[in-house]
């Protein structure tokens, strides 16, 4: 089984997915998602936030004793030379 056909059955699975489609070699956007937790207490909890800003990562969750980080980007491919 292909990681896609893997990812297919995954989201028919679930219950707010109406359609999956397979776009093949058609155009499309291609993003790279990572999410992080952070032990950020007191002090450290802004310092970790500006270093987040710097890498474009967004706070998606907050509690008394961690954060949680959500970076995207484009997909990046190296070339042979």
């Amino acid at each position: 089984m292909t990681g896609l056909e893997q990812v297919t059955k995954q989201l028919n699975r679930m219950i707010d997915v109406i359609k999956v489609m397979d776009l093949g070699e058609k155009d499309r956007i291609e993003r790279e998602l990572v999410l992080v937790k952070v032990a950020a207490e007191g002090s450290k909890r802004s310092e970790i936030i500006q270093i987040a800003d710097i890498f474009r990562a967004k706070v998606v969750d907050v509690t008394p004793k961690e954060l949680s980080l959500e970076a995207t980007g484009t997909l990046r491919r190296s070339t042979p030379s």
